[in-house]
């Protein structure tokens, strides 16, 4: 019980910060269609980078579920720590996606006023994006030599 209580915070954490991060690049696409109508550049990728994070989130949650869940701790002590580690790995995830979604709205904006800098906004993005790569992979490693 205690794997999927950590798995559920932690994709939770981290799907608020997909939201509000492509809700953020969703609003300047949707400004920029509004502006420019059929003349608008295909802005969705911009929109859909910070749901690659939910995504990092349920790999963990299936992970603590599926290979680690009978090695969660089972003390008061051990949970509390185990849930907050989840709480703090979700915000570094959640946080990456939540940047991502303001550089993909700043990049909607760029793109939409000069039709240029798609390739370097991509590469800002992915930049972002590392971060919570990294993290889950360091989150599963620990797992592995914790647990």
């Amino acid at each position: 019980m205690t794997a999927l209580a950590f798995g559920i915070l932690l994709m939770a954490v981290a799907g608020i910060g997909s939201a509000i991060g492509m809700s953020k690049a969703a609003n300047a696409a949707l400004g920029v269609k509004a502006e420019k109508g059929k003349e608008c550049p295909n802005l969705a990728i911009y929109v859909l980078m910070p749901f690659s994070q939910t995504l990092y989130g349920l790999v963990l949650l299936a992970m603590a579920v599926f290979l680690f869940s009978d090695k969660f701790p089972t003390d008061p002590v051990g949970i509390t720590i185990t849930m907050i580690s989840a709480v703090f790995a979700g915000a570094c995830i959640g946080t990456s996606a939540l940047t991502q979604g303001a550089v993909g709205a700043r990049a909607c904006d760029a793109i939409g006023k000069t039709g240029h800098g798609k390739g370097e906004a991509i590469m800002f993005m992915g930049t972002i994006e590392t971060v919570a790569l990294f993290m889950m992979v360091m989150f599963i490693v620990g797992m592995f030599i914790l647990l």
